[in-house]
């Protein structure tokens, strides 16, 4: 008490204490680390729940729910300790991908209720070591000529698949041969082989997990028996064409024809036809009474090749086996026969992937036939953001109505490196808002989509003749793509 008030306690003058302790307050935050991690199956994994109140303050004696889902399940409750933390710890033993939930269970009845927070962590568990290896089929009857094939699978000790484990295979016998594979995502690995002498082959395989080509201490091994028997020539199939070479953008159509040892038409058998390269189709077509199957397909749109396989499959189950009859054959897109033509552009729409985007330029054939121009492109993100530019231009292609064209050549993309391109347009009449359309397809696998300009121009012409000026017709749509009108 200041009797004199002079701000200092003097004697005589009374005085008192007091203290005061604060304690957090409520639960307000739950924090789960590691957020993510990788650990191998076998392996124990532990999270802690940070839990605080909306101070900042750690928030101990709170019970925390833990619960796990996905490739494992576990669940459990721990108790935050005086850092506001509980750790629980469960030992996944599938390889897959697990999320772990946690929550602050504040009022003690075992379900979340709207205040009580929470977090989430997730857990990634690939496979262990190979522990197993099994080889199927374990026996086998063929004719000798006929390919067999074996499949190794590999697990770990909890039984999950172990992917890119390499795969020795040797066969010993009647016949020899070796090599080694690498197992796919369901660790798996298959090797084929053609037996020609008549006896009985084992198969071997190990997992060669350190890849020193020999089998060591710890490495899986299984083996397999086949038996190959004397028998009559198999059938034979032939694809053709052999090799072809068309524009890009048309059908291609191969026939495979079927014939017994005897050279006589089998009919009414199944043929698998696979396309692989720059267009990836398939399909199964029956023999007709001449023993032939015709499989038609349509090219890509910009060049390239195509690898064509065909396979009779007599036993009907989808897959070649040993003694089907196969041909393969090749197939390669170039570009198609220039028209000539002319084609200006201004453009400014919207691209599939949603992002602004404007185009301008001109291809300019003359009356001798040489192109030229240039061509500009811009996806204004944020999806993708690309700058395209025009390095060349090789061909152009107009329909005969003077509506539709195709221009092809290469370009930078963000002044680096040349790509194919296909650009498509079509002129649908004035104005070009809302009827003309614009497409750029990129060999980076690129595509805008074809879209209606939103503003702009397009139009397409015949073949100019020498000396007749060219006529930019859509110079507000160029200079509102964001170019310089000069081009």
């Amino acid at each position: 008490a200041d009797t004199n008030k002079n701000g200092t306690r003097d004697s005589g003058e009374p005085a008192g204490t007091a203290s005061k302790t604060y304690v957090a307050g409520a639960p307000a935050t739950l924090v789960l680390t590691p957020a993510t991690a990788t650990n191998t199956a076998g392996q124990q994994h532990c999270v802690t729940a940070t839990v605080k109140d909306s101070f900042g303050n750690a928030t101990p004696n709170i019970t925390v729910i833990f619960s796990v889902t996905g490739a494992n399940s576990a669940s459990g409750s721990k108790t935050t300790d005086a850092n506001g933390q509980a750790i629980f710890c469960y030992t996944g033993t599938k390889a897959g991908i697990d999320t772990i939930n946690a929550f602050a269970d504040t009022n003690g009845n075992g379900k979340q209720n709207g205040n009580e927070p929470s977090g989430t962590a997730s857990k990634t568990y690939v496979a262990a070591a190979p522990a197993t290896l099994t080889l199927a089929p374990a026996t086998a009857t063929n004719i000798t000529g006929q390919q067999h094939c074996v499949t190794a699978t590999v697990k770990d000790a909890f039984g999950n698949p172990t992917p890119l484990i390499t795969v020795v295979f040797s066969i010993n016998g009647a016949n020899s041969a070796g090599g080694s594979r690498i197992t796919d995502a369901n660790g798996q690995a298959t090797f084929c082989y053609t037996g020609t002498k008549a006896g009985v082959d084992t198969i071997k395989a190990f997992a060669d997990t350190n890849k020193n080509g020999i089998q060591d201490s710890g490495e899986p091994s299984s083996t397999a028996s086949k038996t190959y028997v004397a028998g009559a020539p198999p059938p034979t199939l032939k694809l053709t064409p052999k090799t072809a070479t068309d524009p890009v953008g048309q059908q291609h159509c191969v026939t495979a024809t079927l014939k017994d040892a005897l050279g006589n038409p089998m009919p009414n058998v199944s043929v698998v036809f696979s396309v692989t390269g720059s267009v990836n189709t398939g399909g199964t077509v029956t023999t007709n009474a001449s023993g032939q199957a015709q499989f038609c397909y349509m090219g890509p749109e910009l060049p390239g090749q195509d690898n064509i396989k065909a396979f009779a499959d007599l036993n009907k189950n989808g897959m070649q086996d040993a003694g089907e009859p196969f041909d393969t054959a090749t197939k390669t897109w170039v570009l198609p026969v220039s028209t000539g033509g002319n084609v200006e552009m201004g453009v400014v729409m919207v691209a599939q992937n949603g992002d602004s985007a404007n185009a301008a330029g001109n291809a300019i054939t003359s009356a001798d036939r040489f192109l030229h121009g240039n061509l500009h492109y811009t996806d204004n993100g944020p999806a993708q953001f690309m700058r395209v530019r025009s390095l060349d231009l090789l061909v152009v292609v107009i329909s005969a109505d003077q509506t539709k064209a195709d221009i092809y050549g290469h370009a930078s993309i963000n002044d680096d490196g040349s790509f194919l391109f296909k650009i498509h347009v079509e002129d649908n009449g004035e104005p070009g808002i809302g009827t003309d359309k614009y497409r750029i397809l990129l060999g980076n696998g690129y595509d805008s989509g074809l879209q209606t300009l939103q503003g702009g121009n397009i139009q397409i012409r015949g073949l100019v003749p020498v000396r007749q000026s060219v006529r930019v017709p859509s110079m507000q749509g160029i200079a509102a793509a964001g170019f310089p009108v000069g081009n």
